[in-house]
């Protein structure tokens, strides 16, 4: 005896005869249910109720109830249980809709997050090197004093070349330009927008860092969490990273 799923139903197989089956409720919406129960590997209760001891399964997520095996069930049609391929249809689009609905995994939300750091870190870099230059005509010297998040945070708070002198306790003679107030309130405000993008990827880093930890606190000790989370990112999930052959994982690791 072999056990099939199909679309509408759960048979019990001898050869090419149907000896019994549990056909599923003629609802659409019921029996996308159950289709998706079944994709997550689930043992529906209509399979439980057919099984019988040293029987074979057509499926090998079904290897709880017996041997897997190849079995061509093409011969179980629906019409011969008064089904049309309409009905199937409707079916299939109700399945879409109860997929599409379920929480997402936070691998996925992590690869989501990942990907915005990547975007904000390219945004970072433009917006950094275009202050620089900007308030580079002002007070060149400051870049030697301060890098990154420091920079642009000096220049949100205080402007002036002056002010920053004084708030870092140092004295020099800068060869910069002496600018109108307009304009380097202009540059406070693009520098404040700058310090808010700093803000904004750290706050990001804690939560994938955090995501990580409970998703694959393995995967995150032997790589750091924006590498395993730019691993899962590019394989497609966590899933699927875990089931890739070394060669491929090696290859991702190279990309």
């Amino acid at each position: 005896m072999i056990l099939v799923t199909k679309w509408f139903g759960v048979f019990l197989c001898d050869g090419q005869s149907v000896k019994r089956h549990e056909l599923f409720e003629k609802d659409a919406k019921a029996i996308a249910k159950k289709l998706a129960a079944v994709q997550r590997g689930e043992i529906l209760p209509e399979k439980r109720k057919l099984a019988q001891k040293r029987m074979k399964v057509a499926e090998p997520r079904l290897s709880k109830l017996g041997k897997p095996v190849l079995f061509d069930s093409s011969f179980i049609k629906p019409q011969d249980y008064g089904l049309e391929p309409q009905f199937m249809q409707k079916v299939m689009v109700e399945l879409g809709k109860v997929r599409t609905r379920e929480p997402l995994g936070e691998d996925r939300c992590v690869a989501q997050a990942i990907r915005a750091t990547d975007d904000l870190i390219e945004t970072i870099n433009l917006m950094s090197e275009r202050l620089h230059e900007w308030y580079g005509l002002h007070f060149p010297e400051l870049a030697d004093y301060a890098q990154d998040l420091r920079y642009a945070e000096l220049i949100a708070e205080h402007g002036s070349r002056d002010r920053i002198l004084a708030e870092l306790g140092i004295e020099l003679e800068s060869v910069g330009s002496e600018m109108l107030e307009d304009d380097l309130e202009t540059i406070r405000s693009f520098a404040s927008g700058l310090e808010a993008m700093y803000r904004r990827k750290e706050a990001l880093d804690r939560y994938i860092l955090e995501s990580m930890q409970k998703v694959a606190p393995n995967l995150t000790h032997l790589l750091s969490a924006n590498l395993a989370a730019r691993m899962i990112s590019i394989s497609g999930g966590l899933g699927r990273l875990a089931r890739f052959p070394s060669s491929t994982v090696q290859l991702l690791g190279a990309e």
